[in-house]
């Protein structure tokens, strides 16, 4: 969590709030945190919270929860966007998670100011009651991307209920054999009766009203053009060579090119259209992945290096797998690796877990 807000009312909330505030910081001084005390919430409380509820990751209320539903009722909008809530009472005993205990971490962020301020947390979403794995946490866990979270709330019901839930893992889109997973999970071969499913391929045989379709994003896209390409283009060639891979596209980790690239309006426009990271690499650096299966006279004249979409995408892996070598379209050449060195690390999370 980056940013965090402390509200209270009374004197002995300030006090509380300030204390919390200090701990937090202390603990995490990366954090940015404020308080929020009756001098500064101008005209009302209510209005005030409006102002700043989305500016925040997290917000601590010192104070009547109901005070705090009653506010905060006009700035919700979906357990994907609001930040988390949590409520607390002005001497400190209790820390109650209100908003956002999974996907916006209030049941983190509680258990970890009650145990900086010595506190007792209140969590009361049933699987973490039980100590199961929510849907929620398993996505984070494996930092996958969901391509749809409308299965989740009936999963989830699922897994409060004592029921197991069926996985599929695609072992041609991912690589490698299935990761160990937590209590009540369990996998499957039936890709029809699965209730959540690994892969990074373009899958159309799922119901996504059903089944929880989770990317593993572990690719990297290495990208070399033509000066000027137009977006366009790039992105139109994109999906010409990630539909004849059958891969899905957000299972892309990184885009990544040559540094003579770094002024491409076009592959800027990729990143943010993506939300992805953008590398760049200079000759040297990818020499080291050059092949002569894909080497190019001319390329290597005018930048330094036989190819450039290979050895950026390998150089952007801490171990880099080939999974589709250099391939040509107008103006553009891709090609796709896999960091295998992923899949390692979230295995271990989870053992660790």
């Amino acid at each position: 969590m980056k940013k965090i807000s402390f509200w209270a009312l009374t004197k002995g909330g300030q006090e509380t709030a300030s204390l919390l505030a200090q701990l937090w910081q202390k603990a995490y001084p990366q954090t940015d945190v404020a308080t929020f005390f009756p001098e500064v919430m101008q005209p009302s409380l209510k209005e005030k919270i409006k102002l700043e509820f989305d500016r925040w990751d997290a917000h601590v209320f010192i104070m009547a929860s109901g005070i705090v539903v009653r506010c905060i009722a006009p700035c919700l909008k979906s357990k994907l966007h609001d930040p988390a809530v949590i409520v607390g009472d002005e001497k400190g005993q209790y820390l109650v998670s209100l908003l956002s205990g999974h996907w916006g971490n209030a049941n983190w962020l509680t258990k970890e100011l009650a145990r900086l301020s010595n506190a007792t947390p209140v969590i009361t979403t049933s699987t973490d009651v039980q100590g199961i794995t929510s849907i929620e946490d398993l996505i984070k866990l494996l930092k996958a991307n969901p391509e749809s979270l409308k299965p989740a709330k009936k999963l989830n019901s699922t897994l409060a209920n004592s029921g197991t839930l069926k996985v599929f893992w695609d072992n041609k889109s991912l690589l490698t054999t299935p990761l160990p997973l937590p209590e009540r999970y369990e996998y499957t071969d039936n890709l029809i009766n699965a209730d959540l499913i690994f892969s990074n391929s373009q899958l159309t045989e799922i119901d996504p009203d059903k089944q929880l379709l989770l990317r593993i994003p572990y690719f990297a896209l290495g990208i070399g053009c033509r000066k000027n390409i137009s977006f366009h283009q790039l992105w139109r060639n994109l999906q010409s060579f990630l539909s004849s891979g059958n891969i899905a596209i957000s299972a892309i980790k990184a885009l990544c090119s040559i540094t003579l690239k770094k002024n491409e309006p076009a592959i800027w426009e990729l990143s943010q259209k993506l939300n992805l990271p953008l590398y760049f690499f200079e000759a040297e650096e990818l020499k080291t992945y050059e092949s002569e299966q894909n080497f190019s006279a001319f390329v290597k004249k005018t930048t330094g290096v036989g190819c450039i979409c290979e050895p950026a995408a390998m150089k952007a892996c801490q171990k880099p797998k080939l999974i589709i070598p250099k391939t040509s379209y107008p103006q553009t050449t891709f090609a796709l690796a896999a960091d295998i060195s992923i899949l390692s690390e979230l295995d271990q999370v989870i053992r660790n877990k």
